[in-house]
């Protein structure tokens, strides 16, 4: 019953929040999964504003000489090291299918690292071949900057803002679905997808996609999904439009 006016801003990972039920706020939601998933609770009426990520401050005029080196982003506890999914074995595979390397955005534990170590070695890959990053200002520079063609979502977290970065990047984006969906929001996530996106569910799946992606087209594909869904231009209006009904 309070009359406050005020907006609350959705942070939905994995279920709505207590606070996603006060009618009196003006509730926002800035991932379309977690915008459907409120509207469908019928406890509130939720507005949508579309999440924005800065592009490449600057673009390298330079690009790799062969297409699909790759690169993935998140801290640690996005992935999993052992069992189904597990980060290292995923590694190991892109590189053996693109034979290109692979970057790592973000922090890992010192044992996790060598956990990705001992996948390379054991598939007699070179080690130089994974690049380990680290946290970084801008996950869309570092990826312009280390001239990455494909970049991966995380599995089986994935990471919103980072995702919609590296679709300001104009790099080809494979992004990963949980087939299981053992959680509301990943089913969420699975259904309203936007048909742009080449998706993967396992290893297989991913390194398939990677020989057989068109690579040039797929980026060109996200740059202009960014340009319409999360840029500047469409957070503004979405904003804007915010005010218009609050006010109202």
């Amino acid at each position: 019953n309070l009359k406050s006016r005020a907006i609350y801003v959705h942070h939905c990972d994995a279920n709505p929040t207590l606070g996603a039920t006060i009618k009196s706020y003006e509730h926002v939601d800035i991932l379309a999964p977690a915008f459907e998933m409120c509207r469908d609770s019928n406890l509130i009426d939720p507005k949508f504003l579309p999440l924005f990520a800065s592009p490449p401050s600057h673009a390298n005029s330079l690009k790799s000489h062969i297409q699909t080196s790759t690169a993935t982003s998140g801290r640690s506890n996005k992935f999993r090291f052992e069992g189904e999914l597990a980060y290292p074995e995923t590694v190991a595979r892109v590189i053996e299918a693109t034979q290109k390397p692979h970057l790592h955005i973000g922090y890992l534990e010192s044992a996790h690292l060598e956990c990705i170590e001992t996948a390379l070695k054991q598939r007699g890959l070179e080690l130089s071949l994974f690049k380990y990053v680290g946290p970084v200002q801008s996950v869309s520079q570092a990826l312009v900057d280390h001239q990455v063609d494909v970049y991966i979502t995380s599995a089986p977290d994935g990471g919103g803002k980072a995702l919609i970065e590296a679709l300001s990047a104009k790099i080809a984006v494979l992004v990963y679905v949980n087939e299981c969906n053992d959680r509301l929001v990943d089913r969420y996530h699975k259904d309203n997808l936007p048909s742009v996106f080449k998706t993967w569910s396992n290893v297989d799946q991913l390194c398939i996609s990677l020989k057989n992606l068109d690579v040039g087209l797929q980026a060109a594909k996200c740059l202009e999904f960014y340009e319409a869904n999360h840029s500047l231009d469409a957070f503004t209006a979405g904003l804007r439009h915010l005010q218009s009904h609050a006010s109202s």
